[in-house]
């Protein structure tokens, strides 16, 4: 896999360097003006989370060269054809390199979706394993919360994000997302930020040479892990908290890459178990507690009330409309593979969904495997515009 990328970035480069050397009398054609637009495409992919929040024009702009791709793709390659057969306006380019060049760019998206499905694949196998670990569920859910007897919110509060059970904080922020990892999975039970290191933790034992960034956004209090370079298409976006969940690529997130997004942990995995590292951190952890007797959905919310809730879910199916966990051909440009409803059912509205009924949330769970999740200690705010706020933030994740 390090090596495919390898290659899908050479190839990127040649481009750019192709693009430096065309010739002046191309400076009026459409070939130049499209490639221009695919290489600003390419520079706006390599900023980091975030940059969109303070130049929103530059923001927008990559919105619609992104929504534009494969338009501009389709114009760069015919009239590069039509520059080759034309006697005279290549310049200093021979045609052999005009043909080289041109399947060189046109193998760069059959690398992307190569590549995509490769890391989807594996983003499937940590969801299952993610639901198998987090079987008893995660602690802001009412569906999980009513099927565990509330354990899985008591869990998170008592245990999960429990300072007292720490020995200390590791300088190594690899090893101290291990460590959030290791105690969820210990309890079985988590929101999104443990979910999302429990996931990063995997990736970082079994992927090794691969990018693997754990995402923040401050919208709406929610985290997932990304496979791969963040904004590019051969990505895997994989967000195993939801009911049903599936993997994304970067063109099809449900949360649509606001600019609100920023990076909680990014690194290289190196084949080190970050979970058995983190655990060195951790005082012993006491015996799970015995299971308790399932709430009615009514009991839950009155049990959640109770305890002054106010970030707990319902969340509707990430299999909404089209979404790129296809295995199809063809990765579409638009989809939804998780809910905006996702986010508006709290306490305000009685945890209420706009489009499901309990029963068809309550049945989501028994559609998927059991699971696991991951820990992010007490909460904090996600995001924060100061760097006092951020600090504390990198620190510290409020749920999903």
């Amino acid at each position: 896999m390090v090596a495919l990328q390898q290659r899908l970035d050479d190839d990127r480069a040649a481009f750019r360097k192709f693009y430096t050397e065309m010739p002046k009398i191309w400076t009026t054609r459409s070939a130049r003006h499209a490639a221009k637009n695919l290489i600003e495409l390419d520079q706006y992919r390599r900023l980091p989370f975030g940059w969109g929040e303070s130049d929103p024009i530059a923001w927008g702009k990559f919105q619609k060269l992104q929504a534009s791709e494969e338009e501009l793709r389709q114009e760069f390659i015919s009239h590069l054809d039509k520059i080759a057969k034309t006697a005279g306006s290549t310049g200093n380019m021979s045609a052999e390199r005009l043909s080289e060049e041109r399947k060189r760019f046109e193998s760069i998206k059959v690398q992307e979706k190569n590549l995509y499905r490769v890391r989807r694949e594996w983003g499937r196998q940590f969801i299952n394993d993610a639901k198998s670990v987090f079987d008893i569920g995660a602690g802001n859910q009412v569906s999980d919360i009513a099927r565990s007897g509330g354990q899985s919110a008591d869990l998170l509060r008592r245990y999960v994000r429990n300072p007292d059970l720490e020995k200390g904080h590791p300088s190594d922020r690899a090893v101290f997302i291990g460590q959030m990892a290791a105690v969820a999975a210990h309890f079985r039970a988590g929101a999104c930020s443990e979910q999302s290191a429990w996931v990063a933790t995997e990736a970082y034992k079994l992927m090794a040479g691969t990018q693997v960034t754990m995402v923040a956004d401050d919208r709406v209090d929610h985290m997932y892990t990304v496979l791969g370079p963040p904004n590019f298409l051969e990505s895997a976006y994989v967000d195993s908290w939801p009911a049903m969940p599936s993997v994304a690529n970067v063109a099809t997130y449900g949360l649509k890459n606001k600019p609100e997004n920023w990076t909680y942990f990014q690194g290289v995995a190196d084949g080190r178990d970050l979970r058995a590292e983190g655990a060195k951190w951790l005082h012993p952890l006491p015996k799970l507690p015995s299971p308790k007797p399932p709430l009615s959905f009514e009991q839950a919310t009155a049990y959640l009330h109770g305890r002054d809730a106010k970030a707990v879910y319902y969340i509707t199916s990430t299999k909404e409309g089209y979404n790129s966990d296809s295995d199809t051909e063809v990765l579409p440009k638009q989809g939804l593979t998780l809910s905006d409803d996702a986010f508006t059912a709290n306490a305000t509205n009685n945890f209420r969904t706009k489009n499901m009924s309990m029963e068809q949330i309550a049945s989501m769970r028994s559609d998927f495997h059991a699971g696991p999740s991951v820990t992010s200690k007490y909460p904090t705010r996600a995001v924060g515009n100061s760097k006092k706020s951020t600090e504390q933030s990198r620190r510290r994740i409020t749920p999903r």
